[in-house]
């Protein structure tokens, strides 16, 4: 008898709490709320990207979550030490169908670590490219939507000393994988973002690297200041406008209580 009578109770509670919600739902005036879909700026990459939301270091990506607030979700796949070549092999599991489905934009940067000691071959990593590429494409994300940064400027001598370990590389052999990033991105039809050359031209590159490899905050800010036009233009496309989801507080809180004042 009164497993009966708890369970008129919760039936009671739960009848009464889904009738207060259809009332506040259907209080609140979402006509002016747009498209209420959470679009997804997406950054594939190594310990660059791993890092994006490093708050003592390169939090280019921590800049771009902000600025999306109430607008899109940044997701970073970051993987530090990966090249294209281990990127490629796991793309297929780290992403969701919900992930291609909404994306609004997909940021893909790597080439460092794979321009490290000649660890992978020039052609390989122009073709691990490729595929990477037509893979995100073949979820059904357009091409406009795919930015391709080219790997950022890399202070070989300084790294080398910084992790401790013989330098092994010329200065300038990283540019070789800026040159393929840049070739792969004019032949698949992508927009490219020549981080290399932007880094390289700074009146003083090495300020930007807290270890001659991975942005510091100062190249964080350079990142980010590169690729904001680009992720912009991409929200505003999928959207229509560059508007926060949801009326702000007064707004809301007047449309749910008449006699609210501000």
């Amino acid at each position: 008898m009164k497993w009966i009578l708890s369970l008129v109770l919760v039936t009671i509670v739960v009848s009464r709490s889904s009738r207060v919600q259809a009332e506040i739902t259907s209080s609140y005036d979402s006509g002016n709320n747009q498209n209420t879909t959470w679009s997804k700026v997406i950054l594939i990459g190594d310990s660059i990207t791993q890092g994006a939301f490093f708050a003592d270091g390169g939090c280019w990506g921590t800049m771009l979550a902000n600025n999306l607030q109430r607008i899109s979700d940044v997701i970073a796949r970051g993987f530090s030490g990966y090249t294209t070549r281990s990127v490629r092999a796991i793309l297929p599991d780290i992403l969701t169908k919900d992930d291609y489905e909404k994306a609004a934009c997909f940021v893909i940067l790597l080439g460092s670590n794979d321009c490290y000691d000649n660890y992978i071959p020039k052609e390989q990593y122009k073709d691990n490219l490729n595929w990477i590429i037509n893979y995100i494409r073949s979820q059904g994300v357009s091409t406009d939507k795919i930015i391709l940064m080219t790997p950022p400027v890399y202070h070989h001598q300084d790294a080398a000393k910084a992790q401790g370990y013989p330098p092994n590389m010329a200065e300038r052999h990283p540019e070789g994988f800026a040159n393929i990033s840049r070739k792969v991105a004019e032949e698949l039809q992508v927009e490219v973002l020549d981080l290399y050359s932007i880094t390289k031209n700074h009146p003083d590159s090495r300020s930007l690297l807290y270890d001659g490899l991975h942005p510091n905050k100062a190249g964080a800010k350079v990142i980010f200041d590169s690729l904001w036009p680009l992720v912009y233009n991409r929200i505003v496309a999928f959207h229509g406008s560059f508007t926060q989801k949801f009326p702000p507080y007064y707004e809301i809180e007047k449309s749910l209580n008449k006699d609210w004042k501000n």
